[in-house]
């Protein structure tokens, strides 16, 4: 599989949360070494930041992109990056009115763009996830003509490990543009014994 030579990251402006490499490093890093999945659901995979950093690494394993926006899913870059594209409302696949296989789900920077109930049912519902999302709240309006971008929620860690999840680490958001941590947070993920690091993974 041949990666396009194209940097998502210029859609969007320095400060943006999508734009939070070091989180996207370590939640790769963590995914491929530690738990050394054979398929991976990118839920909410929008342009593919997430997808790219995989491949970087990893051109082998199964990688599944859901989103609900098509521009993002028929450009050329996420259709070079991911085995599977699925264009769905995230909920659909989260209570498996469309059922995808999978061995874990990443959800990355994106239960925040649900109603705070709402976000609630679905963190519930997922297992085996890990999801990024603002330690504070973010606010941010609709982005690149999407009305899904915009911020409805968000949660403290107390009321994540309520629901069942666990810090993995948290990051800095980049340029000092928003004056809090994004918190990486896993329900269910079971490491590999005896895991092994990918060749020329930061």
């Amino acid at each position: 599989m041949q990666t396009a030579q194209f940097n998502p990251i210029q859609l969007f402006p320095p400060g943006s949360g999508v734009s939070n490499l070091a989180a996207r490093e370590k939640v790769v890093e963590y995914v491929l070494n530690k738990v050394q999945p054979n398929s991976i659901l990118d839920l909410g995979c929008g342009v593919g930041l997430y997808g790219y950093q995989i491949r970087l690494y990893d051109k082998d394993v199964q990688l599944i992109g859901v989103d609900v926006a098509m521009k993002y899913l028929t450009s050329m870059f996420c259709q070079s990056l991911y085995n599977v594209l699925i264009q769905a409302k995230l909920e659909d696949v989260v209570y498996n009115k469309i059922k995808v296989e999978r061995d874990i789900t990443i959800m990355m920077s994106t239960i925040e763009h649900f109603d705070k109930e709402d976000a609630e049912i679905i963190l519930q519902t997922l297992d085996k996830v890990i999801i990024s999302t603002p330690m504070f709240p973010m606010v941010q309006a609709s982005e690149d003509g999407n009305k899904y971008q915009e911020h409805r929620c968000w949660f403290s860690q107390a009321e994540l490990e309520e629901l069942g999840y666990s810090l993995l680490f948290k990051t800095e958001y980049p340029g000092g543009h928003w004056p809090g941590f994004c918190g990486i947070f896993q329900k269910g993920v079971k490491e590999r014994e005896n895991s092994l690091a990918k060749e020329n993974m930061v």
